[in-house]
């Protein structure tokens, strides 16, 4: 992890820490972060994060009761101690976790009432990939797992079923939407973490694949 603080351009690595009662050999992992003022950061990973006043502090991930492990996906930081972080809880389940000072609560949501049902032993299975929120207490979730046509949840969207085709120099000409905050990216097959947006393009050509699969066990 980094600290820094005003308009220092030095930035300071530091361990991440550990929740108490933490094993001392269990290293921590930071995935996102999102930061409202320099000195009121969050972030998550193996735990989650806070840095109240500069000093980072780490939780345990509070889990939704008859569901599985938790998986965080995307944080957002839109007041001083007042974070969001969504992904999922087990296979059947949508996880929000919410920070208010320093205390995080976890809570599920529902998917929209248009959305085929959950069937988690051949899909789909909710996915929350993104959090964008605006003010304290106001967000949006984004995730991939329907397609959208026209506004609606029309279909289940399995994992690795379809592949963008499409001229990168024409959906930089369709961009519709960018996010303010930036997000580490694994990029394939390259050995560094891209720092970068999120944006949202219109009339992005895709194509279905794996077709084939449909009927193998």
């Amino acid at each position: 992890m980094a600290s820094g603080a005003g308009q220092a351009t030095s930035q300071k690595a530091l361990e991440a820490p550990r929740p108490s009662g933490a094993p001392q050999k269990k290293a921590g992992l930071v995935e996102q972060v999102a930061c409202a003022s320099a000195r009121s950061c969050g972030a998550f990973g193996i735990w989650l994060y806070t840095e109240p006043a500069g000093k980072w502090k780490a939780a345990t991930v509070p889990g939704l009761p008859h569901a599985g492990g938790p998986n965080l996906r995307s944080i957002a930081c839109p007041a001083a101690g007042r974070c969001e972080v969504v992904g999922m809880a087990g296979v059947q389940h949508l996880l929000a976790v919410t920070e208010h000072g320093r205390q995080w609560r976890s809570t599920g949501f529902a998917l929209p009432g248009n959305a085929a049902p959950i069937k988690p032993a051949d899909g789909p299975s909710p996915f929350a990939s993104g959090v964008s929120c605006p003010a304290a207490g106001t967000c949006t979730v984004v995730g991939d797992s329907y397609i959208i046509r026209d506004g609606r949840f029309v279909a289940p969207l399995k994992a690795n079923t379809i592949r963008i085709n499409d001229n990168i120099t024409r959906l930089l000409q369709q961009i519709v939407g960018i996010t303010k905050d930036v997000k580490g990216t694994l990029v394939w097959a390259a050995d560094e973490v891209v720092y970068a947006p999120e944006i949202a393009v219109t009339g992005v050509h895709a194509d279905a694949i794996a077709g084939f699969m449909e009927g193998l066990d």
